[in-house]
């Protein structure tokens, strides 16, 4: 709990560092956090591809955190 409420303090995890990571415009990226269960969730456009469709690669968004995993949270 105390790590959740650092990093939400901190700012440091926002809309544009996402976006900017992801090569995405920043209004197709959402952070939403979710105090009871511990987590922020970043959701981003999939474009054109829904979740299960012919070539998705990543179904279950897993293994994704990867390219968040420099933004330094003071």
């Amino acid at each position: 709990e105390e790590v959740l409420d650092r990093v939400i303090s901190s700012g440091s995890l926002t809309v544009s560092a996402a976006a900017e990571r992801y090569g995405l415009k920043e209004e197709d990226v959402e952070i939403i956090v979710f105090p009871a269960v511990r987590t922020i969730k970043v959701v981003m456009s999939r474009g054109d591809m829904p979740s299960g469709g012919p070539g998705d690669r990543d179904v279950y968004g897993a293994q994704q955190h990867g390219p968040l995993m420099d933004i330094e949270v003071p």
